[in-house]
């Protein structure tokens, strides 16, 4: 391969079973891309992130639920809708009632289905160095088939959110180059997906 293609090592971590995309900014063919990677997904989705965090000219996106709207009880767009508050030892964003207590989520993820996110992400927030977006249900049910069958890799919903905002995105620049963390493998949902949703036409 030719040009800014060389700047990328891909390796499997068979310890996350998660594809993993080192960019390498010494590289001259390449251009600056965006990373995305889904909210409150494993460890390593952050540890990746991290990884650019002194890199400037990279965009950072985490890419959060919000559901099937963003009434009450609806989503889990904790760094879109929450405050700060405490809850289970820690502070954090958190969606939260007058009273500091929990409010109702849902995801179509099981993995994001949570009121609160990292101590880490809240900070990321705080430091305006990512920028915390959302996909609905309908964005990430679609992102979850489209990538599939377009390249044959089946992601886990809670990824499928960074991947659904990521094709939002990438019409917008389609020269720019995106980086998308797969911090899971979809073969644990896809009978859930397929169930609920169907498959698609």
């Amino acid at each position: 391969m030719k040009g800014w293609q060389n700047c990328f090592e891909v390796c499997v971590r068979l310890t996350f079973s998660a594809i993993e995309v080192i960019f390498n900014p010494d590289c001259e063919h390449a251009p600056a891309p965006s990373v995305f990677y889904g909210l409150r997904s494993v460890p390593k989705a952050l540890v990746d992130i991290l990884y650019f965090l002194e890199e400037k000219d990279v965009k950072l996106y985490g890419v959060e639920p919000s559901g099937r709207s963003l009434n009450l009880g609806d989503h889990a767009a904790t760094m879109t809708l929450g405050t700060p508050g405490m809850i289970h030892g820690f502070k954090c964003y958190l969606l939260q009632d007058e009273k500091g207590e929990p409010s109702p989520v849902y995801s179509v993820a099981s993995g994001l289905d949570y009121p609160g996110v990292g101590p880490e992400h809240s900070m990321l927030k705080d430091w305006k160095r990512v920028s915390y977006e959302t996909a609905t249900d309908d964005e990430t049910i679609d992102a979850f088939y489209e990538l599939s069958r377009q390249e044959g890799i089946i992601p886990a919903l809670e990824s499928a959110h960074a991947v659904a905002y990521a094709l939002k995105l990438a019409k917008q620049n389609p020269r720019e180059s995106i980086l998308i963390n797969l911090s899971g493998r979809g073969d644990k949902d896809i009978d859930f997906v397929v169930d609920t949703f169907g498959l698609p036409e």
